[in-house]
Formats: C-alpha cells, structure tokens, sequence
C-alpha cells in the first residue's frame, strides 16, 4: 500500500521532469533557440501590398523647405488643439510626504472630456524663481522630485529645491502606448495629448506664478518633455527660459526615417487634427518663440541641425545669444549634473555651442 502511495505521488514528477527536459525547461538548460527575426516586409497579406511597399521604402526623403511659416503659432495651435478644453480647475492638497510639509499636489480638471492631470509644487516660501520640470516617457513628477525609485531624470527636481529654486514637477505622458490611445480618442474631442498637456502645464505655471509672485519662471524638458516645452515656448505666455533637453530636434526627418524603416511603434501618437509635421521645422520653433530659448543636444545632432538653420538664421557667440544651441558632453537624453542646474539658473553663457539670431527679412 504505501509503495503504491509512493508510486503514484512520485510518478507524476519524474513525467513532469521528462517533459521539461524535452521541451519547457531547454530554456533553463541553455539549449532553447529563440525563432529567427522575420522581416517586416513579409508579413504582408498580399504580393501587391508588399511590392508598394518595397517601392515606397526606398524613396529618399522629400526635399523639405527650410522656410518660416508666417502663421505658424495659428497653425500649431489649429495643429493641437491648444485651448479648445476651456479653462481648466486647479485643486491643491498636501502631499503624503512623511517629513516635508511644503509639496503640495495639484489636479488640474477639466470637465469635457473629463482630464485631471497631476502635477506637484515643492517650494520654499520666498524663492523668486519657479523651475517647471517635463519628463519624458517612463518617468513621473515623483521620480523627477527624488519621491520614487531613481531613473533617468536623476531626481534633478529635488536637486533644483536643494540649491534654492522652487520647483513645479508636472506628470506627463509615461507610457507611449497609452498615450497614443489617448491620443486617437482625445481628436474626437477637438484636441490631441500634445495640445491637452501643453494647455494644461501653461495654464498651471501661469496660475502659479500669479499666486506666488515669482519674478523668474524657467521651463525645462527631457526627452518627449521637451517636445512639450517647445510647443508651449510658441503658445504660452513669455518665460524667462525655455530649455529643451535630448528631444528630437527635426521631427521631420526623424519621422520619415523611422517610418521607412518600419521602427514607429505607436504612429497615432503623431496623429494632429491638422497635419503640419512635413511642412514646419525647427525654424519655425525658433522665429516664433515668445521666450529666449536652449536647445540642449549631442555635438552630431548639432552638427546636423546647423546647417538647416542657415536660410532663417545667422550663428552668433552662445554668450548673451536669445536662441542657443548647446552640446552636451555625453551626448545622451539625461540631464547633465551639475551642469544642467547653472545652465537653468544663468543660462548657456559659457558653454559649448553657438547661438543665432533671425535674419533681418524674418524680424520685418
């Protein structure tokens, strides 16, 4: 009785070992090949479908006009839908922060379609100058404060609040698949995600620097945040600073060539109620920017920006310029310590880079 009791409690593993060894478990075992990569090409449903492609997928890229669009700000904003929310409610509450009492949580809702948005503001009582921090995908205003688990942003908004700026960490876009959801629904309401945050964090840095009397307010973006400080240094009101870091600074290109090489993961992420991306460029960020400007990049990127700004611009000196360029050292989408907090605080004066000023037939 018992051998059979044993026998029946047994027998079960060694079958279960024996299937693993043939199969489930090579993967433990280091014998596991995972299937080959198939070409995107092939997955097409028909011969005609993959022949267009395979024409289309070797068409250079079209030849872009480096000019200025006159209306651009109209444009942009038709583009986005920026403003078409309506004003939206600011709601404060106390963090749940074990020891500091200052960080307050704002929600920020507007009521159709039905968006409340995060954000949080550490301050100190007196500071005069307001930094507003935009992460980029997977990140959060809690990470950017040092609240979270450390990631790329390197908690560089507690570290502004350590050398004596207030800081205004918004929650922005985290998860691009998401996003682009959003993205796809929210058009049906007039407006895009591009255009909701933007109005959102304007509406925000400019409700709290009415409140809190800051004479200095500087916008600061990473990666996709950056995206979102340029459109917002076009339709917000002026700042003292907007600085851009790590963001893809001709989307033009950038999206071609990822299409073309079927890399765009979340394509109606780029979806606009009015399609402007292959006819605006850089050129028009700059020309029609209310507030005196950084871009923040690798010397490559650099290199290869500089010359699509020469029909609209003239390089100047990087010191005392309105609109500079600035090469970062490492060349990666992180922010820069220490060198990112005196170039918030005092500008790119100093720095590698070059600056520029518009022609004279864009200021008439």
């Amino acid at each position: 009785m018992r051998r059979r009791l044993l026998w029946i409690i047994v027998m079960p593993i060694f079958v279960l070992i024996a299937f693993g060894l043939g199969s489930g478990t090579q993967v433990m075992l280091g014998t596991f090949q995972p299937p080959p990569r198939v070409d995107l090409a092939q997955r097409f449903y028909s011969a005609s479908e993959r022949q267009l492609w395979e024409r289309f997928v070797d068409d250079p890229p079209p030849s872009f006009e480096e000019k200025v669009e006159p209306n651009f700000p109209e444009l942009l904003r038709a583009a986005l839908g920026y403003g078409s929310l309506g004003d939206p409610a600011i709601r404060s509450q106390r963090y749940p922060h074990p020891i500091d009492n200052s960080i307050r949580e704002l929600r920020i809702a507007f009521p159709k379609p039905e968006l409340t948005f995060r954000a949080l503001h550490w301050r100190h009582g007196k500071a005069d100058t307001l930094v507003v921090v935009l992460h980029g995908f997977a990140s959060t205003a809690d990470k950017v404060l040092g609240f979270d688990k450390p990631d790329y942003m390197q908690f560089v908004g507690g570290r502004l609040f350590n050398d004596g700026l207030d800081v205004l960490a918004f929650g922005m876009p985290s998860d691009p698949v998401l996003a682009s959801a959003m993205n796809s629904r929210l058009t049906w309401h007039g407006t895009t995600v591009e255009g909701a945050w933007s109005h959102a964090v304007c509406e925000t840095m400019g409700a709290l620097r009415d409140r809190h009397g800051y004479k200095r307010v500087i916008v600061y973006g990473v990666r996709e945040g950056g995206r979102y400080a340029d459109v917002m240094s076009v339709l917000c009101e002026p700042v003292t600073r907007v600085v851009v870091d790590g963001s893809v600074l001709d989307r033009r290109h950038a999206i071609w060539r990822d299409a073309q090489h079927q890399q765009m993961k979340q394509p109606i992420l780029f979806d606009q109620l009015v399609p402007i991306e292959g006819r605006t460029s850089i050129s028009d960020f700059l020309a029609h920017s209310r507030s005196p400007k950084i871009y923040l990049a690798g010397s490559f990127v650099l290199d290869e920006i500089e010359p699509r700004l020469r029909e609209n611009f003239e390089q100047t000196h990087v010191n005392g310029s309105r609109y500079a360029f600035v090469a970062k050292k490492r060349s990666r989408s992180v922010p820069e310590l220490p060198d990112i907090l005196r170039l918030l605080r005092d500008g790119a004066d100093g720095f590698d880079g070059f600056g520029v000023r518009p022609k004279k037939r864009l200021e008439e």
